[in-house]
């Protein structure tokens, strides 16, 4: 009996393992087909998703920084001087470009005014960094943030400066408009012209500047603005400084005399320490 009954036990339990792994198998396919269908509402959690996903952006993230680069290089080329890289900043609060772009830029401007950017020092280690590729500049509110990355978008170094406080004085540069006796002590940074400008109403803008286009055409070789302390026949008289091709062009607008006062009532709220007075009429003595 028990040589009749043993083959037959084997066989059962052949089966059974086999109808068992048959199970796990069919569960296996069940679970991994609810694991698919549930992939977009489950939350991506664990240290395989979280490296998968670095390998997925990284590509990206480069390709987007090249990119923006690329563009904002362009922009950055036609930059002559610090006024001009702020008025930039004031418009576009965020720009980038290659090392080598930033390295000719930082050549641009003065020892003071470079330093302000980032130490000589320091850039100089950094210029020895063989894995330094990109530069982003980002202004935050009064704070510009500087932002030194590698070739794979990686941070090398970062800093901060107030960059509230860099508004040029006229007397800090060979101004023209600060050595005519009609703007003395009424000429400002156009950086600051420009956002007090986009501070104003769309009527009052035109009010000011007529054609906006032709301040677009401005706004990238724009140094510093002065306004009229006089008021004739209703309007004040305002001039633009220019600097291109190293020479310096005045261009002067005629704005409505209210317009020009919501215009200095703004630059005053922006730079208390400036307190531009509003234009009055103009008088004989003053001819």
């Amino acid at each position: 009996m028990k040589k009749i009954y043993k083959p037959k036990l084997l066989l059962a339990l052949l089966l059974a393992a086999i109808a068992l792994v048959l199970a796990f198998d069919i569960v296996e396919i069940i679970v991994g087909n609810f694991m698919q269908l549930t992939n977009r509402v489950r939350p991506e959690i664990g240290r395989f998703w979280i490296e998968e996903n670095k390998e997925s952006e990284g590509p990206t993230s480069i390709e987007a920084l090249e990119r923006e680069t690329d563009v904002d290089s362009t922009l950055v080329f036609s930059v002559e001087s610090f006024q001009e890289l702020k008025s930039i900043l004031s418009r576009r609060p965020t720009i980038s470009m290659g090392r080598e772009d930033f390295l000719t830029l930082y050549r641009k401007f003065t020892p003071e005014r470079a330093r302000q950017l980032i130490d000589p020092m320091i850039l100089y280690d950094m210029s020895r960094n063989a894995a330094w590729k990109n530069v982003r500049l980002s202004l935050q509110g009064t704070r510009l943030h500087i932002y030194f990355y590698d070739g794979f978008g990686q941070l090398l170094w970062n800093r901060d400066t107030d960059f509230s406080t860099t508004h040029l004085k006229p007397d800090e540069v060979a101004s023209r408009l600060a050595q005519s006796s009609l703007f003395e002590n009424r000429v400002i940074d156009a950086g600051l012209f420009l956002k007090a400008f986009d501070n104003l109403s769309t009527q009052h803008r035109l009010q000011i500047v007529g054609d906006l286009y032709k301040l677009i055409e401005w706004e990238k070789n724009l140094a510093f603005v002065g306004v009229s302390p006089y008021v004739r026949n209703g309007t004040v008289e305002i001039a633009f400084e220019r600097y291109r091709n190293n020479q310096t062009q005045i261009d002067t607008l005629q704005a409505s005399e209210i317009a020009a006062a919501y215009l200095i009532q703004q630059i005053n709220q922006l730079d208390p320490e400036i307190s531009l007075r509003s234009p009055v009429e103009k008088e004989n003595n003053h001819e």
